[in-house]
């Protein structure tokens, strides 16, 4: 039943009125089209996912995931991390790693895929943004390769940089720092984060990553879990790389293939 004039209101002023103070009173009585207008634009741009990369995130879906951690840096939704690890200055293989091969074997082909001379004893399937300025104390010297496996809007990374010709002050996390922006808009970056600090911001969309490094103390592997990583496809040096005071401190971005687009890839 509709509400009646109020009294000392016009009964036909009221009945002009009503539609708007409905929709001020009862939002279930709004025009569905104008309570739209508020909503986030859709993402007309993405293209669609590859074949290769959907039944990567279906594989990570349909995995356990890492146990949580309530000090871990970063608010994260879910991750699986695989390959080796250290505890307590020992070198040995996460658990992970041997527990769903397929999954780790696709992983460690596409990280190869993207860029074949790249070292890694490990990686990390990520969904979640970094909330933290950070970094990667017990990554060997070497670079962490970024693969986006969905399309996302935002959750750019941003890397600490004194170069005030191309970084900017920023703040994130409650710090504020000169950083370059890295979107992922155009595929995959590189850098060390090992030697740089670095963050990233929230995404708008579901945002899946993979970062595939080099931990300390592959030296000290044994020599049946070294042959495990290898058989999986994992790219990992005989010793720890040595630091490279010559290494380029620029990001390396736009040079490796984006295997999230099929129509880029044919």
């Amino acid at each position: 039943m509709l509400p009646t004039a109020p009294p000392g209101v016009d009964p036909d002023i009221w009945q002009l009125e009503l539609p708007s103070v409905l929709g001020t009173a009862h939002p279930d009585f709004q025009d569905p089209s104008s309570a739209d207008e508020t909503e986030e634009p859709l993402f007309i741009d993405r293209p669609p996912l590859s074949d290769r990369m959907t039944a990567l995130v279906s594989y990570f879906d349909d995995s356990p995931g890492d146990r949580s951690v309530s000090s871990l840096r970063d608010v994260v939704i879910k991750s699986y991390t695989a390959g080796m690890c250290n505890m307590g200055g020992r070198s040995a293989l996460r658990l992970h790693t041997t527990c769903h091969p397929d999954l780790v074997k696709s992983v460690c082909t596409l990280i190869r895929d993207v860029w074949p001379d790249h070292c890694f004893t490990s990686f990390t399937i990520a969904e979640g943004s970094l909330q933290k300025w950070h970094r990667d104390r017990g990554n060997a010297y070497g670079m962490n390769l970024v693969i986006p496996i969905t399309y996302f809007r935002d959750g750019a990374l941003y890397i600490e940089s004194p170069d005030a010709s191309t970084a900017s002050w920023v703040t994130l996390a409650g710090e504020t720092h000169r950083a370059i922006r890295v979107s992922f808009d155009e595929g995959p970056v590189a850098f060390n984060a090992q030697r740089h600090l670095h963050c990233a911001e929230t995404s708008i969309d579901r945002r899946v990553i993979c970062v595939a490094y080099c931990l300390r103390g592959i030296e000290h592997l044994s020599a049946a879990h070294y042959a495990t990583l290898c058989n999986l496809g994992f790219n990992a040096p005989l010793l720890e790389p040595l630091a490279d005071d010559d290494e380029p401190r620029n990001l390396i971005s736009g040079a490796f293939t984006d295997f999230r687009d099929m129509r880029r890839l044919s």
